[in-house]
């Protein structure tokens, strides 16, 4: 999956016109048909860029989507680069529902400027992701650490984060349902 976009937007009011780009890229390796156990491979990786944007359209990050170990929407950024790799592992239950269990590593890049890289904040999230579906409602629980280190202060935390997510799955255009 590649997804990408580049925007040149200017404010209603008087201001400087600014511009954002965003590029989304993800791979996933399934194990074959006559692989023994399994186990796949997800490689995501997800970068926003902005210059001159106002607050209103900079990047929310976080989540266990975006960053293993945050709550959604933990960062408000007008840059960011965030890596995510995950080894999927598929079941099948007694009852014929299928359940995923991610073993997530996450890193993150979250520059004010992306123009001085080596500035901001850095992420490094690990965790654990487990993914199921039942009847039309999709459920997962997911938790993990993320440690964060701010370069200009020096200044390092650690985070800890559950979440738990219920919602129905989305319509499939090719099941007609």
């Amino acid at each position: 999956m590649v997804r990408a976009t580049w925007m040149r937007g200017f404010h209603s009011a008087l201001g400087p016109t600014y511009e954002t780009g965003y590029l989304r890229v993800r791979h996933l390796w399934a194990p074959g048909e006559q692989a023994k156990v399994p186990l796949g491979l997800d490689v995501d990786a997800e970068i926003g860029i902005q210059e001159k944007a106002p607050m209103s359209r900079w990047f929310l990050v976080g989540g266990p989507d975006s960053l293993i170990g945050t709550r959604s929407a933990s960062y408000l950024n007008p840059n960011f680069g965030v890596l995510r790799i995950g080894f999927p592992f598929t079941a099948t239950t007694l009852f014929g529902v299928a359940v995923q269990c991610v073993p997530r590593f996450d890193q993150a890049w979250l520059p004010k400027d992306f123009h001085k890289p080596d500035q901001g904040q850095r992420a490094i999230g690990y965790g654990l992701a487990l993914q199921g579906a039942l009847k039309s409602l999709f459920i997962e629980l997911a938790a993990g650490v993320v440690a964060v280190h701010d370069i200009p202060t020096g200044a390092h935390k650690t985070n800890r984060h559950v979440s738990f997510l219920i919602g129905t799955r989305p319509y499939d255009l090719w099941k007609g349902r």
